[in-house]
């Protein structure tokens, strides 16, 4: 069965219909995770230093048969690296995340011409 996304117009209800229910359960599990997180004293004991990782890497694979998803995640890599060094703290992710959203972005707009509609 093929991704309805590929077949048919993707929808304002359908991207809320698939978001929502994410979005929320997101939320819910990241306030159980902090809020238990602060009980466990050293996370590397349980592994758990590494899920984030493979949280991470189960995230991005589907994305690699995608055209251009080598420059994206080239870039959010490149920049979250850079800003880990440099020593923002957890930011380093969120601002990857920013700079791979905007490398897509710009291919997009690459793609499609280019024009702003300007």
């Amino acid at each position: 069965m093929r991704a309805r996304h590929l077949t048919r117009p993707i929808r304002p209800e359908f991207v809320a219909g698939i978001t929502v229910p994410i979005y929320t359960i997101w939320v819910a599990a990241t306030a159980i995770g902090a809020f238990a997180g602060q009980f466990i004293e050293d996370p590397a004991r349980f592994g758990l230093d590494f899920a984030f990782v493979c949280i991470f890497i189960s995230l991005v694979l589907p994305f690699w048969k995608r055209e251009g998803a080598v420059p994206v995640a080239m870039a959010s890599a490149v920049v979250a690296v850079g800003c880990k060094l440099v020593g923002l703290g957890g930011l380093y992710v969120f601002i990857g995340a920013l700079a791979g959203v905007l490398v897509a972005g710009l291919m997009a707009r690459r793609r499609a011409g280019g024009s702003d509609g300007a």
